[in-house]
């Protein structure tokens, strides 16, 4: 939703709620002002990698949720027990997300 709305209406919005922090006006631009200076952007950095690489992993996920590789009519994951769901599901995770990007 941050990357579609235009950059003035989040700054109205943005000093919208400001002006009902009442007394804290001060405390709370000091706070977030900090924050953009202690690494802010690289939050949302790291956030947009991690969006990135769960639409990755999401849509992996999907096509093997309707997957049938013995051709029965019934998803292969609907065949399994609860361990090798977690297996199977733990494996598609580490040979589809990049290991850069979710680790520092």
């Amino acid at each position: 939703m941050y990357g579609y709305t235009p950059v003035e209406v989040l700054s109205a919005l943005y000093g919208v709620a400001l002006c009902f922090f009442g007394s804290y006006y001060v405390v709370a631009i000091a706070a977030i002002e900090a924050f953009r200076m202690s690494g802010g952007e690289k939050i949302h950095m790291y956030a947009t990698d991690m969006v990135e690489e769960w639409k990755v992993f999401d849509t992996k996920n999907k096509e093997d949720d309707i997957e049938d590789a013995d051709g029965n009519g019934t998803a292969d994951v609907l065949e399994l027990d609860q361990r090798q769901v977690i297996e199977r599901k733990f494996k598609l995770v580490i040979h589809n997300v990049n290991p850069d990007k979710v680790t520092l």
